[in-house]
């Protein structure tokens, strides 16, 4: 968390400015994908085909949707597929990570969601695990989030 924002752990101003607990947040986003794939998995290309970002894509969308018409039940924004950039010396920019959601809570970021799509498959596992896992747990995603959770896309394998 952002010291300059007074959202530090131990702040004051987090007893005043809550955010939910990582349980219901993951519970919402769960609930929020099955409402997606139920309403949109038999329209257009098939999920079983989809990349990861055009999963996360739209599901972002829809939680944006779903937050417009007042059906989300706590404060904050979800955010999908944000790049974080560093400047180069020379004043252009270097993508250094990308998050596939990402819940903020007045512009700070305080929750991180990773996706990886699994099918079984060796490749998929070890890319699970070198590209996933290990980045997630070097807070490589974002360090400034307070909390983080990690997803698989289950695809049937073939």
């Amino acid at each position: 968390m952002s010291q300059t924002f007074g959202l530090g752990p131990n702040s004051n101003w987090r007893q005043l400015i809550k955010p939910p607990p990582a349980e219901v947040l993951l519970h919402y986003l769960h609930t929020k994908w099955l409402e997606y794939a139920a309403k949109y998995s038999g329209a257009g290309e098939s999920f079983q085909s989809r990349d990861e970002p055009s999963l996360t894509k739209g599901l972002a969308a829809f939680l944006a949707d779903e937050s417009e018409i007042g059906h989300q039940p706590f404060a904050g924004d979800f955010f999908g597929e944000l790049a974080h950039y560093d400047l180069e010396p020379d004043g252009t920019t270097r993508c250094t990570r990308r998050t596939d959601i990402e819940w903020r809570l007045y512009s700070v970021p305080c929750f991180i969601i990773e996706f990886k799509i699994l099918d079984g498959s060796a490749t998929k596992l070890n890319r699970y695990l070198k590209e996933g896992i290990l980045r997630f747990v070097q807070a490589r995603y974002s360090a400034s989030a307070g909390e983080a959770a990690m997803c698989g896309f289950l695809r049937n394998a073939g």
